[in-house]
């Protein structure tokens, strides 16, 4: 059971909205994230970095330094991230591209989240298919 649906959804409609558009756009971007204060604000969470194309591990390496410097001097409550991934669809099988959402409450509830897309044929943009949710590894609280 998600414990924490109000945080979680007032993190993804930003998110998805955001990566949603990079697709549509260009195709492709690097990995962003936001936290939801503990008075129900959504921020962006970025950083500075020396390098114009970083690599996308060290840019998630240092996207969870962040949050992890916001949960402790900003107090926020939950946080959300999001990347591009190549994932099984454990409901058929298949391999797919996907937005993935790592989620994380302060009470220590973690969720990845996955909205399956794929390219459209005769339309641009991307066709999003109905997300489905694991249980994630806690990263930052």
């Amino acid at each position: 059971m998600i414990q924490h649906e109000k945080a979680y959804g007032a993190l993804l409609e930003p998110l998805l909205s955001f990566g949603q558009r990079m697709l549509d756009d260009y195709g492709a971007f690097y990995p962003y994230a936001a936290v939801v204060g503990q008075d129900g604000a959504v921020e962006l969470v970025a950083r500075a970095l020396e390098d114009e194309t970083p690599h996308p591990a060290r840019l998630l390496d240092i996207l969870f330094d962040a949050l992890r410097a916001h949960a402790k001097d900003e107090g926020c409550q939950a946080y959300g991230l999001c990347v591009n991934v190549r994932v099984v669809d454990p409901r058929n099988g298949e391999k797919t591209d996907a937005l993935k959402f790592v989620f994380e409450h302060r009470s220590g509830e973690a969720l990845d989240v996955f909205f399956p897309y794929k390219k459209r044929h005769l339309l641009p943009g991307f066709r999003f298919e109905k997300p489905f949710a694991q249980p994630a590894d806690r990263r930052v609280f």
